[in-house]
């Protein structure tokens, strides 16, 4: 009997042992999984930073709950905020007052001291987070310069930019090197630690978006209705397609982080071309709905695209696999100026900046309401 009962306590405590190695295992793979970098893990619940303009705020939600972790006031209420996440933290641009204000993840706090990186720099400010790098640009000024996101000190000198920039026309890549389209004259921009580089007549003047698709910068001419892929050592373009378009007609324009697609929703028609430079051919089109919309920049993860439409307040979730509609919601009052509509890791929320009005949209097309 004794001998019976030995061999079942080393057998549990064999399998607890199996367990216990398999757990650990699951772990190691998990933050060792392609995409996630070590660093980053504890940000693979989608917590993001959400501004509340009016009220001088930010607020972290939780993409998987729904939760609000924490409402940190960072300007006076009924300032204008864009806020930009590097890792966990906040980098947030008060068009107002010029200032740029750092909020710590791990802490839930303001950095004490908040910068004045562009002196004279107001409404046209944004700033943009990379990887090691930070960029503030004001579009007014046609200026930027890079800053180091922990202390908010500039590195190096204030950059002339010598440009007309438009915030669509600008973005940075995962090697930290900010992209933009000069509106008057259609030269790309790019500019890094290592100084700025000019490459003329990418683009027709006007505003052209530039975005990433898979990591390369990606510049859409609606007037040439052409897509043009950039070559980021160079700057060059290394491939240009063309793009499904009425002369005239206003697009928005997002990119896939992963299989390089770029999106254009199309106001006029209510459509979604999608524009694959491994098949220029390949004409896919998804109708959103009937009627002029007044669509905002496509994002996508997981294999589906988000599309926000500020005309009606609603979103539509496109399923790419089969080019298809799958949901449409109204998540926002109708008639908004804009709202905002971001993913982080896997989550994707929508944002009206104006009011505690917010939320999570699910793969599937369900919502769930956010108050900031």
């Amino acid at each position: 009997m004794n001998g019976l009962v030995l061999r079942q306590r080393v057998r549990v405590v064999g399998w607890s042992a199996v367990t216990a190695v398999a757990v650990i295992v699951a772990v190691v793979v998990a933050v060792l999984a392609p995409g996630y970098p070590a660093a980053s893990v504890h940000q693979l619940l989608g917590q993001t930073w959400l501004v509340s303009s009016a009220v001088g705020q930010i607020t972290l939600v939780d993409g998987s709950t729904g939760d609000v972790a924490a409402r940190v006031p960072v300007a006076r209420a009924s300032g204008d905020l864009v806020v930009a996440q590097s890792d966990a933290d906040a980098l947030v641009a008060n068009r107002s007052s010029g200032l740029v204000t750092r909020v710590l993840g791990a802490t839930q706090s303001r950095q004490q001291g908040a910068v004045r990186p562009l002196p004279g720099a107001a409404r046209g400010l944004s700033v943009y987070a990379g990887t090691a790098s930070a960029y503030v640009v004001d579009a007014v000024q046609g200026t930027a310069a890079v800053l180091d996101p922990q202390r908010l000190s500039v590195r190096g000198r204030v950059l002339s930019m010598a440009a007309a920039l438009d915030r669509v026309s600008v973005t940075v890549d995962r090697a930290d090197r900010l992209w933009a389209v000069d509106t008057r004259t259609g030269d790309l921009l790019r500019v890094s630690a290592a100084g700025k580089l000019v490459v003329p007549g990418v683009t027709s003047p006007g505003v052209s978006p530039v975005v990433l698709a898979a990591g390369r910068p990606v510049v859409v001419d609606p007037r040439q209705r052409t897509v043009n892929v950039v070559e980021p050592s160079t700057g060059r373009v290394a491939s240009r397609g063309v793009l499904d378009l009425v002369p005239g007609e206003r697009v928005s324009v997002g990119g896939s982080a992963t299989s390089g697609l770029v999106f254009a929703a199309v106001d006029a028609r209510g459509l979604l071309l999608v524009h694959d430079p491994g098949c220029p051919t390949c004409a896919r089109v998804v109708q959103l709905g009937a009627g002029t919309a007044r669509f905002g920049a496509p994002v996508e993860t997981g294999g589906r695209v988000f599309v926000p439409d500020f005309r009606t307040g609603r979103v539509y979730v496109i399923d790419l696999s089969r080019d298809r509609l799958i949901a449409s919601r109204q998540v926002l009052p109708p008639g908004l100026p804009t709202f905002d509509l971001l993913t982080r890791d896997g989550a994707v929320f929508y944002n009206d900046p104006r009011s505690e009005r917010a939320g999570i949209i699910r793969f599937d097309g369900s919502v769930l309401p956010v108050r900031k």
